[in-house]
């Protein structure tokens, strides 16, 4: 009796286990199933609706009209010319033969052709795709109910001066895109904003006759007002092309800038590309060799030394050191180059050694003061690192690292040879001895005008200090005797006070000098106490005499004297009658008070 009833209870509770077990079961099953149903109603509802509008919607694009880009005086370098489609919506078309007769004729399509499309059943149809100019105003004078002119293509860009500043300006592809210049870096606020078509379609993807039609307008690209001047820029592309067909150079670069600033008046280089056709020039020639060629500057270089050397106060204008006739590094003997004036004594001061471009004085100089002092000026001149230019291909100053550095590394980069740098980056140290000792950034780019009105300005940066101003002055000093009786004679003015330096590169190609190959160079200011003005000029491999003071400077004066006049900048020697034109004065330089 007893067994019985234990059996029966262990039957009872087993059967409940079961029934626990179903319910469980039957519980969550019902809990995870209204969780889904709820997460798929519910939380992804949105997103299932988009899924499904989207199988059942049809979006034709309409592609952003490209920004223009202006020099600083609000002359047009390029220009947006935008592609035009004919679209009909039929169902709002009530005389389609009329339409169809008009339309044909100025298309020039069969008049049966366009009554086929404007029959259709659908609620939306183009009607001709990438109409000309002309063809668009004809249409737009029509005003017919049920056609709509939609931008749909990509257009053109037009560059209406040709050649000028096509290194800066670069180029945009067949989809648009910005493949090189400001067209490049400034790409993502030039394309502007497609817009587009919403249709809806059937399941087969055929638009619906009574379906919605949706239409978002594109919104315009940014237009870009550069800093430089058109007129400065052609003087200085012809000046460049000039120098490097008569001296049979290979190629060369020309940057003027306002160094107080950064601003570029212009950049060039020889030989120059149109960038309508862009497609017909070798990507040598493409090439911004102004902001990417790496070249060994030369005597150019002795700025670094003689920075590092009066800033470290570890000599003194009046001391004196080896200069002629050689010196002994590492095995290595240095003699002076050729295209410097050869003392008669062997011990100058710094003044006579960068006056006359010493090579023999840059390296005792650079001994004295040690390889720390040297690569500390470097660093602080931005060497190490990109000058933040907004052009794209900016390449990286080379030279030997710190720590693997030896003497006669040291000895040869103190005039310029063993170490290569672009020309945009010997423009910008060249700006901080004129601007009083500050390191500026280079910049193309004055203000970007957005379609809703908004406007960028490139703000004004000073930059960091990196020179005293006793060694800001000096070095104004020791370069101005450049001009007046050093190697850079040939760049001296009549009217205007200025300082610079000549330089003589010799061009290295797999670790070995050239024979007879070099690079000539001057770069200079103007005028000495309070510049407005510098300028760079570089020729690689000009046929003999291939120096910087004789192939380069008379560039850099005659254009520097054109430059001058033109922008209205007042002799500080001798008298001339300069016509200054307020306007040009103003838009040239801008109405800040340093500038007046």
């Amino acid at each position: 009796m007893v067994q019985e009833k234990f059996e029966k209870k262990l039957k009872e509770r087993k059967s409940t286990k079961r029934i626990l077990l179903v319910f469980y079961f039957v519980f969550w099953s019902s809990a995870l199933l209204s969780f889904r149903l709820f997460q798929l109603q519910v939380i992804d509802s949105s997103k299932f609706q988009r899924l499904a509008r989207d199988e059942h919607t049809e979006k034709i694009k309409i592609h952003a009209l490209r920004g223009e880009i202006f020099d600083r005086h609000g002359k047009v370098l390029v220009i947006s010319v935008p592609g035009y489609s004919e679209a009909a919506f039929p169902p709002k078309i009530k005389n389609k033969l009329k339409t169809a007769e008009t339309l044909a004729s100025i298309l020039r399509l069969p008049v049966k052709s366009v009554i086929s499309r404007l029959s259709s059943t659908s609620s939306f149809v183009w009607i001709r795709r990438k109409i000309s100019p002309q063809k668009v105003e004809k249409i737009k004078k029509l005003s017919l109910p049920g056609l709509e002119l939609i931008r749909d293509s990509t257009g053109k860009q037009i560059y209406p001066s040709g050649s000028l500043a096509c290194d800066i300006l670069g180029f945009t592809g067949i989809d648009d895109q910005g493949l090189d210049g400001v067209e490049l870096y400034y790409n993502k606020i030039l394309k502007g904003k497609n817009g587009y078509i919403e249709a809806e379609t059937d399941e087969l993807g055929r638009i619906l006759p009574d379906g919605k039609t949706k239409i978002i307008p594109p919104v315009s690209g940014a237009d870009l007002i550069l800093t430089i001047s058109s007129r400065i820029q052609y003087l200085a592309q012809e000046a460049l092309k000039k120098c490097v067909l008569s001296h049979h150079a290979k190629n060369g670069s020309i940057i003027v800038i306002n160094p107080n600033n950064g601003e570029i008046l212009a950049l060039a280089n020889y030989p120059a590309f149109n960038p309508n056709v862009y497609w017909k020039y070798s990507p040598s020639v493409l090439n911004d060799l102004a902001v990417s060629d790496l070249y060994e500057p030369g005597s150019t270089g002795k700025l670094f030394t003689a920075a590092a050397a009066l800033n470290s106060r570890k000599i003194t204008m009046s001391e004196k050191f080896l200069a002629h006739p050689f010196i002994n590094v590492d095995g290595w003997r240095i003699h002076n180059a050729a295209d410097g004036l050869e003392p008669t004594k062997p011990m100058h001061t710094i003044k006579r050694i960068i006056q006359d471009s010493l090579n023999v004085g840059a390296a005792s100089i650079a001994l004295k003061i040690g390889k720390k002092t040297f690569y500390q000026m470097l660093y602080k001149f931005g060497l190490n690192g990109l000058t933040g230019i907004d052009l794209p291909g900016e390449a990286y100053c080379l030279f030997p690292g710190y720590k693997r550095a030896r003497k006669i590394d040291l000895a040869t980069m103190s005039y310029g040879q063993g170490i290569a740098l672009t020309p945009i980056q010997l423009a910008r140290a060249y700006s901080v001895v004129a601007n009083g000792g500050y390191l500026i950034r280079p910049h193309v780019l004055k203000e970007a005008v957005f379609p809703d009105g908004t406007v960028f300005k490139t703000p004004e940066q000073k930059g960091q200090k990196i020179l005293s101003r006793k060694t800001d002055q000096d070095l104004k000093y020791l370069f101005s005797l450049v001009i007046k009786k050093g190697t850079g004679t040939m760049a001296q003015m009549r009217y205007y006070s200025a300082a610079g330096k000549t330089g003589t590169g010799s061009i290295a190609k797999n670790g070995v000098y050239l024979h007879g190959k070099y690079t000539a160079s001057f770069v200079g200011f103007v005028p000495v106490k309070h510049p407005k003005l510098l300028i760079l000029v570089k020729i690689t491999e000009p046929q003999y005499p291939y120096w910087g003071g004789t192939v380069a400077a008379p560039v850099w004066k005659n254009l520097a004297e054109k430059t001058l006049w033109y922008l209205g900048i007042p002799p500080t020697k001798g008298r001339i009658k300069i016509s200054l034109n307020n306007n040009l004065k103003d838009e040239a330089f801008g109405s800040h008070s340093k500038f007046k």
